[in-house]
């Protein structure tokens, strides 16, 4: 499947919402492991941020390799975003 411009950009911009979906939620099961909340609200916690990542990803590579990669990318772009985030925020 060949891409245009706007598709790959389209689907790298979905990777940067997964991946800042993704890391937000991360963040904040590491606050409830810090709080001691209860173990079903850090559970809960994992199963939503692994099943829609998941999910997501699997949707998206049912459509090929090219919007996967882009996805990818933009997962990645927002991981290194998180990162910095909170290397700053120490």
């Amino acid at each position: 499947m060949t891409m245009t411009l706007p598709q790959i950009v389209l689907y790298a911009a979905l990777g940067l919402a997964l991946g800042a979906g993704y890391f937000a939620l991360m963040w904040r099961t590491v606050r409830l492991h810090v709080e001691g909340a209860p173990a079903g609200w850090i559970a809960l916690h994992y199963v939503l941020r692994l099943g829609l990542a998941g999910l997501v990803l699997w949707r998206v590579a049912l459509m090929g390799a090219a919007p996967l990669l882009a996805v990818a990318a933009g997962f990645v772009v927002a991981r290194l975003a998180a990162t910095r985030f909170v290397q700053r925020d120490r």
